[in-house]
């Protein structure tokens, strides 16, 4: 017989062994992806939030309620715990405590120990100064759908809090509006590792009292009560800088 033929014969279970490892060490190395649920849970202190009353107390004393609070959520990043970013490429999200719409979900995330999560309260340039009309009616920057778009004027309201409050002489109606770039509110948050490796579920604490009080205390009476985030003797970018503060991660499941 040919002695290289009789080499490769006996070389050949080394080999097939070996293909079998490696092909062991490439499913071993496979990222596996899950869905991840955000979800947030909107509360004044330690009061839930509900709508058409006057039932909370701000750090400045006033007495209000809420019967229209909304926002847009975009730029989502998942943070491993080595400090990689996961980037959510073109997610956006748009968070509706009143109709009970208070969670999105994150499809294809990779499985890893993670610590964190950032996001963006508004929206960058580009998606903000969009052509609204080519959203389906379902898409979270659909105006049918948000009602955050402004008609008047280019661009989308990436916060919206409205409500009534007592005032001397009777109840009085409040509107704050945050727009524009230089509002934009970049939420950062850590929490304790935590493994996902399956379909999992991430809740987010919202305390909408933070954003009358942290760090600026602020008094409907005084401050005023309306915004369009213009020529608003700064209410916007105070409410802006408070809402940084009011959110926490609460549990991870």
């Amino acid at each position: 017989m040919n002695k290289k033929i009789l080499l490769i014969i006996l070389c050949l279970p080394f080999i097939l062994m070996c293909k079998k490892d490696d092909d062991h060490d490439d499913d071993h190395n496979e990222v596996e992806y899950h869905s991840l649920e955000v979800a947030f849970n909107h509360h004044f202190d330690e009061i839930p939030l509900t709508f058409n009353n006057t039932d909370f107390t701000n750090a400045a004393g006033n007495q209000l309620g809420f019967y229209n609070f909304k926002y847009l959520i975009s730029d989502i990043h998942l943070i491993k715990e080595d400090g990689e970013e996961v980037t959510i490429s073109d997610h956006y999200a748009f968070i509706n405590p009143l109709e009970d719409r208070n969670s999105f979900v994150l499809d294809s995330v990779p499985d890893g120990h993670y610590k964190g999560i950032q996001f963006l309260i508004g929206l960058e340039e580009t998606a903000n100064t969009s052509d609204p009309a080519q959203y389906p009616i379902n898409h979270p920057l659909s105006p049918i759908l948000n009602g955050l778009h402004w008609s008047w004027q280019e661009g989308y309201i990436f916060l919206a809090m409205e409500g009534t409050y007592e005032k001397e002489g009777g109840i009085g109606a409040f509107t704050y509006h945050i727009a524009f770039e230089e509002n934009q509110m970049d939420i950062d948050l850590e929490t304790e590792e935590f493994d996902f490796h399956d379909d999992g579920k991430l809740t987010i604490g919202f305390n909408v009292a933070e954003a009358f009080r942290n760090p600026y205390s602020f008094d409907i009476n005084e401050d005023g009560n309306f915004s369009h985030s213009s020529n608003d003797n700064g209410i916007a970018n105070n409410l802006k800088d408070n809402v940084l503060n009011a959110f926490n991660i609460e549990s991870y499941e």
